[in-house]
């Protein structure tokens, strides 16, 4: 019948800081609606990202292997990086991870 797996990943990101010193906001001379904005983007909340993918290899005893995939599978909005320059500029950037993804291959062994 052929080799049946199943994989199950996750990633796992605690809680962080994106500025150095929050402490400062208040001395930059911004309005307390800006301070509040900033202090907002100063903390990235934790996420975790489950990916599985099934993989049947000789599939049913012939020459060929399959894989089903998803990716982020319960579709979590999360920031990956970004760019805080409030301090000099007063803008903050965020890069979001990928949403969920799924998808198939199939290949043939000669």
């Amino acid at each position: 019948m052929g080799e049946v797996s199943l994989l199950a990943s996750v990633y796992w990101q605690s809680e962080m800081d994106t500025h150095p010193q929050p402490q400062h906001f208040d001395d930059f001379g911004f309005s307390d609606d800006v301070v509040q904005v900033m202090r907002d983007a100063q903390k990235l909340d934790a996420y975790d990202v489950w990916n599985f993918r099934l993989s049947w290899r000789g599939v049913m005893g012939s020459e060929f292997d399959a894989d089903l995939f998803v990716n982020n599978a319960f579709d979590e909005e999360y920031v990956v990086g970004g760019l805080n320059v409030i301090d000099s500029l007063g803008w903050v950037a965020e890069t979001y991870g990928e949403p969920r993804t799924f998808g198939g291959s199939v290949k043939w062994n000669f």
